[in-house]
């Protein structure tokens, strides 16, 4: 738990202000709920997509990975009821980001890696999509690779977020 500070009673039954990273190493595990919990707020972000591994006098430039997706949901919720989860895990060289889910009701797919061109610069991988959520948006297109002899790899796009889609 990351706590802000912020310890004073919200009015209106609103969540106190302070932040709670649950859980962030890529994997599947459950949460059940603990006594006194009413209401959660859940929010999920998939896996960024790994850049594409090419360069050379022969090849294109690698592109940057999609950012991955982002999807949000408040949820009642009873002491003892469990959820199964997952973390996704970001996208190695060449591979897209993993799904990252809370149950069967929330997802968020990772983005995607760069194409993969052999004579040209590869485009950047899509981001991808929150799906399920009363938020849901879409992580940001990673850049471009730069095909010319002084070229480079393109950045990785942002994941998206609560206030809207991931930069490119």
């Amino acid at each position: 738990m990351i706590d802000l500070g912020g310890s004073a009673n919200v009015p209106f039954g609103r969540f106190r202000n302070r932040i709670e990273v649950f859980d962030i190493i890529p994997g599947t595990r459950q949460l059940t709920i603990p006594t006194g919990w009413t209401k959660i707020r859940v929010a999920v972000v998939g896996g960024g997509g790994g850049g594409r591994n090419r360069s050379g006098r022969d090849h294109g430039y690698g592109g940057g990975g999609g950012g991955g997706g982002y999807a949000e949901i408040q949820l009642n919720v009873v002491a003892g009821q469990t959820y199964n989860y997952t973390v996704g895990a970001g996208g190695d060289f060449n591979q897209d980001g993993g799904t990252t889910s809370f149950g069967s009701t929330l997802s968020a797919t990772g983005g995607r890696t760069a194409t993969d061109n052999t004579t040209v610069a590869s485009k950047g991988g899509a981001g991808g999509v929150g799906i399920g959520g009363s938020i849901n948006t879409s992580g940001g297109t990673g850049g471009d690779g730069f095909d010319s002899l002084d070229g480079g790899g393109g950045g990785g796009g942002a994941a998206g977020k609560r206030y809207g889609k991931g930069g490119a």
